[in-house]
């Protein structure tokens, strides 16, 4: 049985029928990964900086990536466009970030808890239940004990937007 958890911020987990089976981590593509992916968009032109930029962006996360390689194939955008229109609401990302901010409005404490951590320098203190919504969501990443905003494309986005909300 295979099975979402993006849905857990709306779900009460203890009446879940899906709160079974051995959970499974999805990783994020790796640039090697990524420039193989890229070489079969016929991308044959970017170079490891350029993997690296893109990287530092959307990390591996494969829908983004394919976005991404998308408009570069298709030549519709520069890498350098890209990273400038990220963030912007009617960029090529807005339909998944739209999404995860919904999901972030219709919880305002989760909202203010993300919001805590991309203002954070340091490692601060959560609690495990918004932590692990957070995550389910794919908004933060672990570095030991620290809670980290996934990808690049996150934290500038986010802290943007949730400036508004919380």
């Amino acid at each position: 049985m295979v099975y979402s958890t993006e849905e857990y911020i709306s779900m009460d987990i203890n009446l879940s029928p899906f709160n079974i089976g051995l959970p499974i981590r999805l990783n994020d593509f790796t640039q090697p990964q990524v420039e193989d992916l890229a070489r079969r968009y016929g991308l044959d032109s970017f170079k490891a900086k350029d993997f690296a930029q893109l990287m530092s962006l959307v990390g591996g996360h494969p829908a983004l990536i394919q976005i991404s390689l998308y408009y570069l194939r298709s030549q519709e955008m520069t890498l350098q466009e890209i990273i400038e229109d990220a963030i912007a609401n009617g960029g090529i990302y807005r339909d998944h970030l739209w999404r995860q901010l919904i999901k972030l409005q219709e919880n305002p404490r989760l909202a203010k808890t993300y919001g805590e951590i991309l203002a954070a320098k340091q490692g601060i203190s959560l609690n495990p239940i918004d932590t692990y919504k957070l995550e389910g969501l794919g908004l933060i990443r672990f570095e030991g004990d620290r809670v980290l905003p996934r990808y690049g494309l996150y934290q500038s986005y986010f802290a943007k937007q949730l400036s508004t909300i919380v």
